[in-house]
């Protein structure tokens, strides 16, 4: 019996073979040894992508993004919690300048906890609190560095590349 799970547009395929620059999949097919037939079903979510095509695709267009939204949707990423969005820089620089202003409070709490080396169960609601804390942190931190990786690389004339 066949399983009908339903794919994801992968929408940042497609954004990141625009920005390195092949406006067809026929001319990103000389750079990626896939049909392009197979970038399109790639592109549209209809053909999964395991982890050798994120690394070709993050490679063959400079763009490490796609490793991070790979793995917020590949089953192992998904069960330790990886998770990529969309977000705006000033949305996750904002996020992050509230999340630390607790961050000082979480790691003297882990700190108490952390001690004598034990989780116990009266100490076992703050750690999981913290645990929860850090998680939503390192969530933003993805946003940030997604949507660092994401940006085109300008070279300046210092640095010996072309504009």
């Amino acid at each position: 019996m066949a399983v009908n799970r339903k794919m994801r547009e992968r929408r940042y395929l497609r954004e990141a073979r625009l920005a390195a620059g092949y406006s067809s999949r026929c001319e990103a097919s000389m750079a990626i040894p896939y049909a392009p037939e197979t970038l399109g079903r790639h592109e549209r979510g209809e053909t999964a992508i395991g982890p050798e095509d994120a690394v070709l695709y993050a490679e063959c267009y400079n763009r490490p993004d796609i490793l991070y939204r790979y793995c917020s949707e590949c089953p192992v990423g998904q069960r330790i919690g990886v998770q990529t969005s969309d977000r705006d820089l000033p949305w996750a620089a904002l996020r992050i300048n509230q999340r630390l202003r607790k961050a000082k409070e979480v790691a003297d709490t882990l700190e108490d906890i952390a001690e004598d080396g034990i989780v116990d169960e009266t100490e076992r609601p703050k750690f999981e609190a913290a645990l929860a804390y850090l998680r939503e942190l390192s969530c933003i931190i993805t946003d940030i560095l997604v949507w660092n990786y994401a940006q085109p690389r300008k070279h300046s004339a210092s640095s010996g590349g072309r504009a």
